[in-house]
């Protein structure tokens, strides 16, 4: 059923999913939570690290992704 809604709106144009360049890449990521990123060496919970910078613990988790995969930092 669902299915045919979405193949339906499709044929009539209608542009489906994420807007284009409303996601950050890891560097743009990377670059707007440098004081994050710098800080996540420290030995600190993760609970009292998203207070003090005043950000989500989803926010630190994403920071700490993009370390790695841009390998400035080891999964731990």
């Amino acid at each position: 059923m669902a299915v045919n809604i979405l193949s339906n709106a499709r044929k009539n144009g209608k542009v489906l999913g994420r807007p284009k360049g409303s996601t950050l890449d890891n560097g743009l990521l990377l670059k707007k939570y440098h004081k994050v990123a710098s800080d996540l060496k420290a030995n600190i919970s993760m609970r009292k690290f998203s207070k003090i910078h005043e950000v989500s613990l989803v926010t630190i988790l994403k920071v700490k992704k993009a370390l790695v995969s841009e390998g400035l930092a080891e999964c731990s």
